[in-house]
Parts: structure tokens; C-alpha cells; sequence
């Protein structure tokens, strides 16, 4: 019976596992935005592999121009972007305790650059800095394993006043948030500051 469970097991699980591998692959850089308030929010830029890229490219490049125009970044945005709402753009926040729940972006952009895509955009996150350090966790990762976001790089940006606002930065693997059967650990970015 025992043989019977483990085979059974293997027929059902393995090929979900195989199934769901990744797609897509994200370099995923992180720019987290300060003024003389406090964090303002996040800009980030996907770079997509080469493979997506092509298939993407020859459906909105309508003109075949090798560059998106104004309404073919506005077809990219209404059909292959918009719908990541429904999964809060792979992106969670958490500040101090509290989640974050990412409803909207701004300022999204596509370009092709080396025959890859490029998506930047811009979410708000405001959150004001006061005497007391002030903690945000921010991670962005797709849990179907569909798509493979891998950070690439981080960076606290002070635009305004800078001096005002003192942050830090650390990035870290937490285990205890593991998904894809346990596998797979995603980064967070631990953001600190204070006025």
C-alpha cells in the first residue's frame, strides 16, 4: 500500500513540479526612493530574457521598427502588464509588521534595448521617517515559480534634502517564506531609516 502511495505521489507531484518550472526570466533592479519626508516609494526596472523578449517584440512592435511607440507601450501596458495587479506586480512589502498591499503603479515604461524588453515603473509607498528607525522588507518574486525575478540590483536613492533622511540597506534569503515545494527562498531587501 505504502508503494502504491509513493508512486501515486510521484505521478502527480513530478510532472506539476516539471510543469511549473520557470518561463521567464527577470533581472530585477530596485531603487528605493527618499525625500526630506520620508520613503516615497519604489522605481524598478525588468530586464526580460532574450527568449520573451522576441515573442513579446513581435506582437507589440506592431510597425517592426525595433522601438515601441507611444500606443504600442499602451497595448504592451493593457495586455501583457495591467493584469499584474491581480497579483500585486510579484511585489510584497511589509512596514515594520504591517503588509503592504501594492493596488496600482505609475510611470510605466517600455523600451527594447538589445532585443530585450524593458519594463520601468514607479510604486507609491509613503511612509514618513520620524527619531525612531523605520523598518520596510521588500521582495518581489512570482510564487508559480512561473517567472524567475532575480535581483539584480538595490540602492536607496535620496533626491530631496538629502541628509535629512539617514537610510541603510541589507539584503537577505528568508527561508521561512520558501515556496515552490520548499525550494526556493526569496530575497528581501531590509530597509532602514530615520529623521
Amino acid at each position: 500500500m505504502r508503494l502504491i502511495g509513493s508512486a501515486l505521489l510521484m505521478v502527480v507531484v513530478i510532472p506539476c513540479m516539471a510543469a511549473a518550472h520557470p518561463h521567464i526570466y527577470i533581472e530585477n533592479s530596485v531603487r528605493i526612493m527618499f525625500d526630506g519626508t520620508g520613503m516615497t516609494g519604489i522605481n524598478v526596472r525588468w530586464v526580460f530574457d532574450e527568449m520573451f523578449s522576441s515573442t513579446m517584440i513581435e506582437e507589440y512592435d506592431s510597425n517592426k521598427d525595433g522601438t515601441f511607440a507611444r500606443q504600442e507601450v499602451e497595448a504592451l501596458r493593457r495586455g501583457a502588464f495591467s493584469n499584474l495587479k491581480n497579483y500585486h506586480y510579484f511585489t510584497y512589502i511589509t512596514i515594520g509588521s504591517k503588509a503592504f498591499d501594492v493596488r496600482y503603479v505609475k510611470d510605466f515604461r517600455a523600451v527594447i534595448q538589445d532585443h530585450r524588453i524593458i519594463y520601468t515603473f514607479f510604486i507609491p509607498c509613503h511612509v514618513k521617517a520620524d527619531s525612531r528607525p523605520k523598518t520596510i522588507t521588500i521582495a518581489m518574486y512570482d510564487e508559480t515559480y512561473y517567472t524567475d525575478i532575480l535581483l539584480a540590483n538595490y540602492e536607496c536613492k535620496h533626491k530631496a534634502a538629502p541628509g535629512i533622511v539617514n537610510s541603510s540597506i541589507k539584503e537577505i534569503e528568508n527561508y521561512n517564506k520558501s515556496f515552490y515545494f520548499g525550494q526556493i527562498a526569496p530575497v528581501e531587501l531590509i530597509v532602514t531609516f530615520t529623521k
